[in-house]
Parts: structure tokens; C-alpha cells; sequence
């Protein structure tokens, strides 16, 4: 279960996008292997993937 906490809730799906992004799995199959709901997963990678791009060294 995602925590509840702001800070805590973008922490949570950062880790699992970039967990993704490592996997070869497709979203649906990462979502399904961790328990995540897809339509949620979804909702996350844009901002995460902004994120981390921004927070990535050059």
C-alpha cells in the first residue's frame, strides 16, 4: 500500500518507476509482479519521470 504522507507517497512511486525502468517489464507486467494498481502506476510515471530526469547528474 502506498503511504499517505506527501513526501513519502512521491518517494514511494519514484522508486518504483525507476524500478520499472530497470525491469524490461512492461507497465502493466511490473504493476502485476508488484501488486500496483496499472491505472495508478500510470497516473505516477509522468511527474516521476520528470523528476527524475531534472534530479539526474550531467
Amino acid at each position: 500500500m502506498a503511504p499517505t504522507d506527501s513526501t513519502d507517497r512521491i518517494t514511494f512511486w519514484q522508486d518504483h518507476v525507476i524500478a520499472w525502468q530497470v525491469s524490461d517489464l512492461t507497465q502493466k507486467a511490473y504493476c502485476e509482479q508488484q501488486e500496483l494498481r496499472y491505472s495508478t502506476f500510470g497516473y505516477w510515471v509522468p511527474p516521476c519521470v520528470s523528476i527524475i530526469v531534472v534530479r539526474s547528474p550531467r
